[in-house]
């Protein structure tokens, strides 16, 4: 099995006949609320069969702590639009969890319900067609097919909150989606002009990672403290606004902690992927 990883600042489109991830370019934003993102495709060296897509000379400041130069590749696809996989929308994995958390003792972050559901926290609201291609607002597209797609495991200490996202909204969330392959998908890229630039290739077992951060916000995710329950307050999701902006809406609720689960207070600030479905 082949696992795909989505992290980071991503708008997850399901549409009827594929999976569409957005990577934001929060500096387009029309307020400026972010810095500008890095989108990154990140493997194991291990993994990675063959590859033509020129490749990034370092990994430095990509994602702080959790990968290397010598032991995985890095490309940088800003600017780009990539394709993978055969056959129709991916399966999703959604199951009928009402609960809050995950077991504590044997967590399991498998289902989307875990993963944040713009259509819940915006209910009235439509993702705008410009966000859905190169652009201002959106500095990279992937369109994968087949697959089964579900919630990942956190990335980084979001999963130790119970969030408030609305009224009838509080949960945990993970700042990860997973999409996995029994035949790996290679990915092929194009420029703004449709011109291919490049793909890359799996071994059949392994996984990567899609990601899109900045670098001042890796700093920040891999230094955060441990506290006490009343500083909750500080931990909060900086990117409620800018997915307000992709679906059009002024007025939005801002992510925020609520309480911790099992006593593991963090302060800091988080990025969570999201998913939102769109009939077209």
């Amino acid at each position: 099995m082949f696992t795909i990883h989505v992290t980071g600042l991503v708008i997850c489109v399901f549409a009827p006949t594929r999976l569409e991830l957005l990577f934001l370019d929060a500096s387009g934003s029309d307020h400026h609320v972010l810095p500008h993102h890095l989108p990154s495709l990140i493997a194991r060296r291990s993994y990675v069969r063959s590859y033509s897509l020129s490749r990034l000379a370092s990994l430095h400041g990509r994602f702080a702590g959790k990968f290397s130069t010598n032991a995985h590749f890095g490309w940088s696809i800003e600017g780009m639009m990539g394709d993978g996989g055969d056959g129709c929308m991916p399966i999703q994995q959604v199951d009928g969890v009402l609960t809050e958390h995950p077991d504590p003792k044997t967590p399991d972050w498998s289902s989307l319900h875990w993963v944040l559901d713009l259509n819940r926290m915006l209910p009235k609201a439509k993702l705008r067609d410009e966000y859905r291609r190169l652009g201002q607002f959106t500095n990279a597209v992937v369109r994968l097919r087949g697959g089964r797609v579900r919630g990942g495991n956190p990335f980084t200490k979001i999963g130790n909150h119970i969030w408030g996202v609305g009224p009838g909204y509080i949960q945990a969330l993970t700042d990860s989606l997973d999409i996995q392959f029994d035949e790996p998908p290679s990915l092929e890229f194009r420029n703004s002009d449709n011109a291919v630039v490049g793909d890359v290739h799996w071994e059949r077992e392994g996984e990567a990672w899609l990601i899109n951060e900045s670098p001042g916000r890796i700093r920040e995710s891999s230094t955060i403290t441990a506290a006490t329950a009343k500083d909750n307050a500080a931990a909060s999701c900086e990117d409620s606004q800018i997915y307000a902006e992709a679906m059009g809406v002024t007025s939005y609720p801002v992510i925020q902690s609520v309480r911790t689960y099992e006593g593991g207070a963090n302060t800091g600030i988080y990025c969570e992927v999201c998913r939102v479905e769109v009939s077209e």
